[in-house]
């Protein structure tokens, strides 16, 4: 999207076919890629070694950032990777849908850092983000029902014992 409003339609789909090139020079037999949407991208690795996977992912990333970089020096372009494996997949025993949820929430991971990334799923980060959601989804009701209780934790003067403030803690009881 933004490619095509800062260096035209031409650039952009002179771009993706060399993004094309740089995945067909990537893929094994039996493997493959598919493009989604304007700048999503699938692909189907034969491996679940992860070190492979990241490498081959690697080369792929600094093979189409060079491309782009040789045209227009100024200009970045930024590739963050979701990876889920298949042994994640045999693990968690995955459906399709649970595999496209994963992956997104990799790759929603990657974007959060400011260079390009590759972020593999995990199950244990996963849960704490579900979790984490859970507790803000439900913030509002419970503010709303009074399950938050305010306790005064009081702050003596080491120097004179005295009461010099408190600090002011709030549980969700």
């Amino acid at each position: 999207k933004f490619i095509n409003e800062i260096f035209g339609n031409e650039m952009a789909n002179r771009l993706l076919c060399e993004v094309k090139r740089a995945l067909d020079d990537a893929i094994k037999e039996n493997e493959f890629f598919c493009r989604e949407t304007a700048d999503k991208f699938y692909i189907l690795f034969r491996t679940a070694d992860r070190e492979e996977v990241r490498r081959r992912l690697e080369k792929i990333s600094g093979q189409i950032s060079t491309i782009f970089q040789d045209r227009q020096r100024h200009y970045r372009i930024m590739l963050y990777m979701g990876v889920v494996t298949g042994n994640d997949i045999l693990r968690e025993r995955m459906n399709r849908e649970d595999v496209m949820t994963h992956v997104m929430f990799a790759l929603n991971k990657a974007r959060q850092g400011q260079q390009d990334d590759i972020w593999f799923y995990n199950a244990e980060l996963h849960e704490r983000e579900e979790l984490i959601n859970y507790i803000e989804s439900h913030m509002n009701q419970a503010l709303n029902d009074g399950e938050f209780k305010l306790f005064l934790q009081p702050k003596i003067e080491l120097n004179t014992g005295k009461l010099g403030g408190a600090e002011a803690l709030v549980r969700w009881i």
